[in-house]
C-alpha cells in the first residue's frame, strides 16, 4: 500500500497506517466490529488508561 501523500501531509510523530477492508470507507469504520478497531481502542487505552481512572 502506498501512502506517500498521507505521510507527507502528516505532522512529525510515530504513526501506523492501517488499511481498512472497505473500498470506499468513511469515518464510520470506528463503529464496525473490526480487528483494526479493536487494535485502535487497545492503543488508546494504553495511552490514556482504562475507562474510569
Amino acid at each position: 500500500m502506498q501512502c506517500r501523500g498521507a505521510v507527507a501531509a502528516a505532522p512529525p510523530g510515530a504513526f501506523t497506517l492501517v488499511p481498512i477492508p472497505f473500498a470506499n470507507h468513511s469515518a464510520a469504520w470506528v463503529l464496525r466490529d473490526l480487528p483494526e478497531r479493536a487494535r485502535a481502542r487497545e492503543w488508546l487505552r494504553g495511552v490514556i488508561g482504562p475507562r474510569g481512572e
